[in-house]
């Protein structure tokens, strides 16, 4: 309810962060693109990682995540929300990313996409270009 109240507000950055086992077969960033809470913004989690780093998946670096933020337009201060429609629960890692990375407003959307949609409440399939801005 709380997100639904203050979708569109100026400080409120609301970002898909799902990811998928190779199993799953589907495509976030399609999956993304068919139907996203209004006003979303795609994450990409999967490419949300330190390819320098000998460790596969490993966390990305301070500087990567607020890059890809800056990218994906969203202000130092902002309010994030993530969610996924995930069985991995993709969102947590999300989460974890970014506090482990020093972004403090940062919250789940409990029950993710699925209880969105169950609460029925509506999707978009469009999204606009998002200007970047100024990484820190």
């Amino acid at each position: 309810d709380w997100l639904a109240d203050h979708l569109g507000a100026p400080e409120l950055v609301v970002l898909d962060a799902s990811k998928h086992l190779p199993v799953a077969r589907r495509d976030p960033r399609a999956d993304f693109e068919a139907g996203h809470i209004p006003g979303a913004r795609f994450l990409d989690l999967a490419t949300l990682s330190d390819k320098t780093s000998s460790i596969p998946s490993a966390l990305p670096r301070a500087e990567q995540v607020a890059e890809r933020l800056a990218d994906l337009g969203t202000k130092p201060d902002a309010h994030i929300i993530l969610y996924d429609d995930s069985s991995i629960k993709s969102s947590a890692r999300a989460w974890f990313t970014l506090v482990q990375c020093g972004i403090r407003r940062v919250a789940v959307l409990d029950g993710g996409l699925a209880k969105w949609c169950a609460d029925g409440r509506g999707l978009e399939s469009d999204f606009s270009y998002i200007s970047p801005v100024q990484p820190e």
